[in-house]
């Protein structure tokens, strides 16, 4: 299925809720294992596997400089260890919003647990998550055309993405990965 948004027209991809005519081209995974991102294409295994070491170290710092007052997470009883800033240095040549989306699930797990966990172990049901994805042989946006992406939406897959001048993929979730054979603008 190819996908065209006409010139000054919008198509939105939205995985919750999509369009009549894209239903055809919607994918949802549910990931219950670290390794679940690489299969999907949303990040490579060697980059997942670096995350997951940074989750580890970052959490061992944390855990390792607590002191009282001793801060939780709102409506839980767990320590907010602060341990974001930590794990994105860690990986400050890896994309954003890759590391983001992985750091997502990551930041979820019991501390005690993250420094066992492999990439196929099997994640709490709780830590389970559903990605929405959307695959197309061709995407074209054509001149003063818009395709917007819903935060549902967290991955796109096409042979061919085209934007014509003026035209513009708008992304209004967090991340987007997009895996195709070439991206284009003309």
């Amino acid at each position: 299925m190819d996908v065209i948004v006409p010139e000054r027209g919008t198509v939105t991809l939205d995985a919750d809720a999509p369009e009549a005519a894209l239903q055809g081209a919607v994918v949802k995974r549910t990931l219950t294992r670290l390794a679940d991102f690489a299969e999907l294409g949303l990040v490579e295994e060697a980059q997942l596997s670096r995350m997951l070491s940074a989750a580890r170290d970052a959490t061992s710092d944390a855990l390792a400089s607590l002191t009282p007052p001793v801060r939780f997470i709102p409506g839980t009883r767990r320590p907010d260890l602060r341990r974001f800033t930590g794990f994105t240095s860690r990986l400050a040549d890896l994309s954003p919003g890759d590391t983001q989306l992985v750091w997502n699930t990551l930041r979820a797990v019991e501390p005690t647990r993250l420094e066992r966990l492999t990439l196929t172990d099997v994640l709490a049901v709780n830590l389970h998550r559903v990605i929405g994805a959307f695959r197309f042989q061709d995407v074209t946006v054509k001149a003063g055309g818009q395709l917007t992406v819903k935060p549902s939406t967290k991955l796109l897959w096409a042979k061919d993405i085209v934007i014509e001048a003026g035209g513009r993929i708008v992304v209004q979730g967090a991340s987007l990965a997009i895996r195709a054979h070439s991206v284009r603008g003309l």
